[in-house]
């Protein structure tokens, strides 16, 4: 459930500190930004590995994100997220439980997954960037990109970015947390320009009626 949290409460460059950050590394990720965002729309499937060697901790999952614009539907470990841009819903059907909340856009982010469809544009903002070279990630050739928060408060020091070579698409990242744990996300379909209604990225009552609405709204 506290993996569960951190995703459904994750996939914007105003820089403070140019001066520090790798043109090279900005070069791939301006080139990234830009294709991202002439998507109209995005599905991705993903796969998410949470390993924590200290406390035994294995944990796989598979997910589903849809995104139009600011909005947002999420598949994943049992549960879905609706965001409407406004306002986000968290369903849990095996408890038959829907829980509302209101989202304010000048909400701090304390975790890289609380607005999951950023994935695609997480360094945007807040992060010092290095450019680390050509790798392998999944069996295939990418440019891997280090990002590090300039907020040290957060529950994560690191993040390395894996982007394909045509710098149009992001293939996974990995996420560093303090606790120890590392989570490895990879990107397993990417799909674009695919009609989505707008429908889609709210929570319809309506369709599950035996589902308690529990309103967390201030």
């Amino acid at each position: 459930m506290k993996l569960l949290l951190t995703w459904a409460s994750l996939f914007v460059l105003i820089l403070s500190t140019s001066a520090q950050q790798d043109p090279k590394a900005r070069e791939v990720l301006d080139e990234l930004s830009a294709a991202t965002k002439a998507y109209s729309t995005i599905k991705a499937e993903f796969t998410s590995k949470a390993v924590n060697k200290s406390s035994d901790m294995e944990e796989e999952y598979k997910g589903e994100l849809w995104q139009k614009g600011e909005k947002y539907k999420l598949n994943f470990m049992d549960a879905i997220t609706y965001f409407n841009g406004e306002q986000k819903w968290v369903y849990m059907p095996d408890v038959m439980e829907v829980n509302l909340f209101s989202v304010n856009s000048d909400m701090a982010s304390e975790s890289i997954f609380d607005n999951p469809q950023e994935i695609f544009t997480i360094y945007e903002e807040g992060f010092k960037y290095l450019y680390k070279g050509k790798t392998k990630f999944n069996g295939e050739d990418v440019i891997e990109i280090e990002l590090v928060p300039e907020n040290t408060d957060l529950e994560y020091f690191k993040i390395k970015l894996y982007v394909n070579d045509a710098k149009d698409e992001i293939k996974g990242f990995k996420y560093f947390s303090k606790d120890g744990t590392r989570v490895t996300v990879t990107i397993d379909s990417f799909k674009t320009n695919i009609p989505m209604k707008d429908s889609m990225f709210a929570f319809d009552k309506s369709a599950h009626p035996d589902a308690e609405l529990i309103d967390m709204r201030e």
